[in-house]
């Protein structure tokens, strides 16, 4: 079975969370229900970090690719920020915000950040 790679770009408005869930519905009969749902999860995620940290300019662009090869899922979000380090949540972080990259590394079996 030939699997589909996604690879779509998005502006940098909140529209790109939600463009780039329906991107990955291709990959949703590759995999079981739950890992489908844990994917979404983890690209709203990052397309919000994205949107959220990046100080992206309106013609910037925050680009997805997303790939299935064997067993393993391959997220890549990548926009032209200036990269960031990891925040560390702690007790005095706001109980409601801050969460996205603890949910994405609860999820995943390996995730990071790359700066090139």
């Amino acid at each position: 079975m030939n699997t589909p790679v996604v690879r779509r770009e998005f502006p940098p408005d909140p529209e790109a969370v939600p463009a780039a869930r329906a991107a990955i519905e291709v990959l949703r009969a590759q995999v079981a229900p739950d890992v489908f749902e844990d994917l979404r999860l983890m690209v709203s995620e990052l397309v919000t970090n994205s949107l959220r940290h990046a100080d992206l300019q309106p013609n910037d662009r925050i680009s997805l690719t997303a790939q299935i090869d064997g067993q393993v899922v391959r997220v890549e979000v990548d926009d032209p920020g200036t990269g960031f380090t990891p925040p560390l949540r702690n007790a005095s972080s706001p109980p409601t915000s801050g969460w996205g990259l603890v949910i994405v590394g609860q999820l995943a079996t390996t995730w990071g950040v790359r700066a090139d």
